[in-house]
């Protein structure tokens, strides 16, 4: 957490320290250049992101700009996992009538992201009863079998019209071959436009029953981040930044939604105005192709940059 001091509503800088790689990857696969990219575990979601925070600093302070507004400087540990930890934190230090800039990835097609999925992050456990598979099967209570038949009826949740998304991703389970499984799990990702549909779609999952009476399971996590909702004044802010890429730099940029979540979406459910997808050109979060465009590079600084000298001159709505 960092602060330059000024008297006008807080402008805060926000973005996030971790990746969804294990320790240790960035040895395993250190960041290279090939044909104009920056390949590299977190180089798009959202290392590159940081370093437009760091440069928008430092021109301000190496250029002595006389702001007007308090900047915050909010860097969460976890959002990758929903910022369990960050987000006491950041209710405390943040105030609810100011303004947060995210540079998370832009949109695929470099646009602004004004509207994101909520979303929750669960886990299911399911515990039965081990026994020799060849022997005395019957003994057994197969937590998998269980699970399987779960995860069909999770999946069968997913409604495109509703806006409900539904995924079961990493799945464990047994112990060895010749041996009826007697543990399973699942992680289970949720996304939806509406809070009251997160809480219907963790209500589902909170509601399952395993089919045989010895099996047992158990749900644990949560709803990790809200809907982003545009607001009057977000909408405002967009239509401005827009305005400053076109006029100032000759890019088309739009503003867009997102069905990833973000700790800007928290931000606004406290009542800041959010402009997120700030962040530089580029694909594969989350996957081994991971990169950045680097052509890209000196546009998004230098816009990140006018934006927050735009806010510290001028109200956003």
């Amino acid at each position: 957490m960092g602060e330059i001091a000024g008297e006008e509503p807080a402008l805060a800088l926000v973005g996030h320290s971790d990746t969804v790689w294990p320790v240790g990857e960035p040895e395993r696969r250190p960041a290279a250049e090939r044909d104009g990219k920056l390949y590299g575990p977190g180089a798009y979601d959202m290392r590159s992101g940081l370093c437009l925070i760091l440069w928008a600093l430092r021109y301000i302070a190496e250029q002595r700009v006389p702001y007007r507004r308090r900047i915050l400087v909010f860097l969460a540990a976890d959002e990758e996992t929903g910022s369990a930890t960050a987000r006491p934190h950041m209710y405390r230090r943040l105030p609810a009538d100011g303004t947060a800039l995210v540079p998370e990835p832009p949109c695929p097609d470099g646009s602004l992201k004004i509207e994101r999925k909520g979303v929750g992050i669960f886990r299911l456990d399911v515990t039965g009863r081990e026994a020799h598979a060849g022997a005395e099967p019957e003994r057994g209570v197969s937590a998998i079998s269980e699970l399987a038949r779960m995860i069909l009826e999770i999946e069968s949740w997913a409604d495109a019209g509703r806006g409900w998304l539904v995924s079961v991703g990493a799945v464990e389970g047994g112990t060895a071959r010749n041996v009826v499984p007697g543990s399973a799990s699942c992680s289970i990702d949720f996304r939806y436009d509406r809070q009251e549909d997160g809480a219907r779609l963790e209500k589902k999952l909170r509601a399952l029953t395993a089919k045989n009476p010895d099996a047992k399971i158990e749900v644990s996590g949560s709803l990790a981040f809200p809907p982003l909702v545009p607001t009057r004044r977000s909408r405002f802010l967009s239509q401005r930044a827009i305005e400053i890429a076109g006029d100032e730099f000759g890019v088309d940029v739009s503003a867009g939604a997102s069905g990833g979540g973000s700790d800007g979406s928290h931000l606004a459910a406290r009542g800041m105005t959010v402009l997120d997808g700030l962040g530089i050109d580029g694909g594969g979060a989350h996957a081994k192709d991971e990169h950045i465009r680097v052509d890209r590079v000196p546009f998004r600084a230098a816009f990140f940059t006018r934006l927050v000298l735009e806010l510290g001159e001028f109200p956003d709505g």
